[in-house]
């Protein structure tokens, strides 16, 4: 069975952990921190980690990160808001395709909403993505985390994709958080910035820590999909290219 500790010699009870971590798993007692049943191992909180203090058993990150290789294409949920399509859902595209292209890979749009939704499948690939995958049903005309994510951690199982972010709205965040706990993955909330490691193929997801007094970066080395939610307007939309072609 697998371990996370904090080894007590090291861990300075700062907390910063307990901000990072998107499921609630981390609590600070009497100066150390201590792990319940939400964590997933998904090692966000040992990257983030100032003093290194945070430990998870060898054996099972190995065996995780053998699991990796089976991942591919990046995600991008396409948030759609009283009818329309989103801002922040062009926005996303564009940074999801500047990942796609340093990987290799394709940009892939995830589309849920109610009747008619379809119709905004063009416009998403006219603005970067290779393939949308549509979700068109009635009961998806409202916003509801529960129903949204199970539709998509269904598809994800199935599909495998290696990098999933949103933009973090309010809905964005609800979602990504319950999507990422179904997963057992790790989610960086509210990053500035992200980027590619292209030689170990690892995002690189950066954003404000310790009280905004410091920008951490971090990875998920073990688990996937790598996920995280983006500060709206850190990206502008690229401009829609008519002649593009997609799924």
């Amino acid at each position: 069975m697998a371990k996370i500790y904090a080894i007590p010699e090291l861990c300075t009870g700062c907390g910063e952990c307990v901000s990072i971590c998107a499921f609630g798993a981390i609590k600070i007692v009497d100066g150390l921190a201590t792990f319940n049943e939400n964590c997933v191992l998904c090692g966000v909180c040992v990257d983030a980690c100032p003093e290194n203090a945070i430990v998870i058993e060898e054996a099972e990150k190995e065996e995780r990160r053998a699991e990796t290789k089976e991942f591919k294409n990046v995600w991008v949920w396409a948030e759609v808001e009283e009818g329309k399509l989103s801002k922040v859902a062009l926005e996303m595209l564009a940074l999801g395709r500047q990942l796609a292209d340093e990987l290799g890979t394709k940009l892939e749009a995830l589309l849920l909403g109610g009747e008619g939704v379809s119709r905004f499948a063009g416009e998403l690939i006219r603005h970067g993505a290779d393939r949308v995958y549509v979700w068109e049903d009635p009961k998806l005309e409202l916003f509801h985390d529960e129903v949204f994510s199970d539709a998509i951690v269904k598809l994800a199982k199935e599909k495998k994709p290696e990098i999933f972010i949103a933009a973090a709205t309010t809905f964005g965040r609800a979602l990504m958080a319950r999507v990422a706990a179904e997963l057992k993955t790790g989610l960086t909330a509210d990053c500035t910035e992200l980027s590619i490691d292209k030689e170990r193929r690892l995002l690189l997801q950066t954003r404000p820590a310790l009280g905004g007094n410091i920008m951490a970066t971090i990875t998920c080395e073990d688990t996937r999909p790598q996920m995280a939610t983006v500060r709206p307007h850190m990206v502008k939309p690229l401009p829609p290219d008519d002649e593009r072609k997609g799924e």
